[in-house]
């Protein structure tokens, strides 16, 4: 009887829906007299696209990454942006994130992975203002909620680093710390240390902005 095997398997077929699709946040089944089944579903929201090249494969808010491509066609208006495809870190970044306000996720346009020597999980958080952000990803949550206060006291197209405590750095000096770090890759001994030791005097914490303390 279809009804009555349908009736008695249905916790079955529910999670082998679930289990196809990636997108299925929850479902369930309900039974409608006579011999009618319906079931409804609750998908994942999107949370942003992980872009390769002309790419877009769905973040979803649980932090999956959704293997199939979405037409460009059928992208929204704005969409967050992710450049860097390590699945742990993706579903890391999503679940800090969701600790951070709204009006924060709002303005971030692109996310890269931009590691450092000591922090493997620093992010480059580029706002749709064009500032940019440097913090690490398992920090986001402590650190990121601090940035609209932190924002009005830099100029526009400043770097806002969180990577150790909270510093600010305007374009120039991110140009000449770049090219400093470039020169020391390629010189040795004394050098290589006045070098290393002018671009540490060219950060400064921001002026009246308390420095969070390295965990």
């Amino acid at each position: 009887d279809y009804t009555l095997t349908t009736f008695l398997n249905s916790e079955i077929y529910l999670a082998n829906m679930k289990a196809a699709s990636p997108w299925i946040k929850d479902i369930s089944m309900h039974y409608a007299f006579p011999t009618t089944f319906k079931v409804q579903v609750t998908e994942y929201q999107v949370f942003g696209y992980y872009v390769t090249e002309e790419d877009h494969y769905p973040i979803l808010e649980n932090g999956e990454v959704v293997e199939s491509q979405v037409a460009s066609d059928q992208l929204a208006s704005t969409y967050l942006i992710v450049r860097f495809s390590d699945r742990d870190l993706v579903r890391q970044f999503v679940k800090q994130m969701g600790k951070v306000s709204a009006s924060i996720k709002e303005e971030i346009e692109t996310v890269d992975l931009t590691p450092s020597k000591v922090t493997k999980d620093l992010v480059t958080l580029t706002m749709k203002d064009g500032t940019k952000v440097l913090v690490p990803i398992s920090q986001i949550k402590r650190k990121l909620p601090y940035y609209h206060q932190i924002r009005k006291l830099v100029e526009d197209g400043s770097v806002i680093d969180m990577e150790a405590g909270i510093y600010s750095y305007n374009s120039e000096t991110m140009a000449t710390l770049a090219q400093e770090k470039k020169s020391m890759k390629t010189e040795e001994g004394e050098e290589s240390e006045e070098s290393s030791t002018e671009s540490e005097q060219s950060v400064a914490p921001l002026e009246g902005q308390e420095t969070l303390p390295t965990e």
